[in-house]
C-alpha cells in the first residue's frame, strides 16, 4: 500500500508558522515532517523530539543522497 501524507499548510509562504506533513502508512501515523524558514524537523512516529536540519544540511543530505544512487 502507498504512504498516505496529509498535507497541513497555513498559506503559501512559510513565515511565522510551520507547514506540517503527516506521513500515515496503513492508517497508522509513522511520522510527521514539519517545515519553517529555519530549516526541516522530523518526528518519527508519534514522538514529541524532532530530528532537526537547516536548510544548507538538508541541501547537502539530498545531493549525497542522490549521488549514492
Amino acid at each position: 500500500m502507498a504512504h498516505k501524507v496529509i498535507l497541513g499548510l497555513p498559506g503559501i509562504e512559510v513565515s511565522n508558522s510551520n507547514a506540517a506533513f503527516v506521513i500515515k502508512k496503513d492508517g497508522k501515523q509513522i511520522g510527521k515532517i514539519s517545515i519553517s524558514r529555519g530549516g526541516v524537523e522530523y518526528f518519527k512516529g508519534r514522538r514529541q523530539r524532532p530530528i532537526k536540519m537547516n536548510w544548507t544540511k538538508f541541501d547537502e543530505m539530498i545531493l549525497e543522497f542522490n549521488k549514492a544512487k
